[in-house]
């Protein structure tokens, strides 16, 4: 007597669902925890092409224990960054209005911070730029 099977009993199709599903469980966090590192990566990148931008902008005219300000929308209209600027650990655009805070310690040797939008940046020093 032969028996004609054709497509999987229940048992089977609930074996495979479930062995799927661990390995869903296994592989899923790996993949997001890469995907949040790579989110990091790129705005780390992000911010340091704002610092160098914000260092062309100044064109070595700094001196000595100053702060100085610039807004991104300044950088970009000296096609030192372009618009939009992507914020990828939270998925916004970064506003324009934002200003880099530059300061120079008693070597010159500069330091940069991007403050948030409304933070006003009072500068000890101002370029010609």
């Amino acid at each position: 007597m032969h028996i004609n099977k054709q497509g999987f009993t229940l048992i089977e199709l609930l074996g495979v669902i479930t062995i799927f599903g661990i390995l869903c469980l296994l592989a899923i966090p790996p993949i997001l925890n890469q995907v949040n590192q790579n989110k990091r990566t790129i705005s780390d990148a992000n911010m340091k092409i704002i610092e160098h931008a914000a260092h062309l902008y100044l064109d070595n005219k700094t001196a000595a224990n100053q702060t100085y300000c610039v807004t991104l929308q300044q950088l970009v209209n000296q096609d030192l960054l372009t618009d939009p600027i992507q914020d990828f650990n939270n998925d916004s655009i970064i506003a324009l209005d934002r200003y880099v805070k530059i300061t120079t310690d008693a070597n010159k040797k500069e330091s940069y911070k991007l403050l948030e939008s409304g933070v006003n940046c009072t500068p000890t020093s101002t370029t010609g730029s």
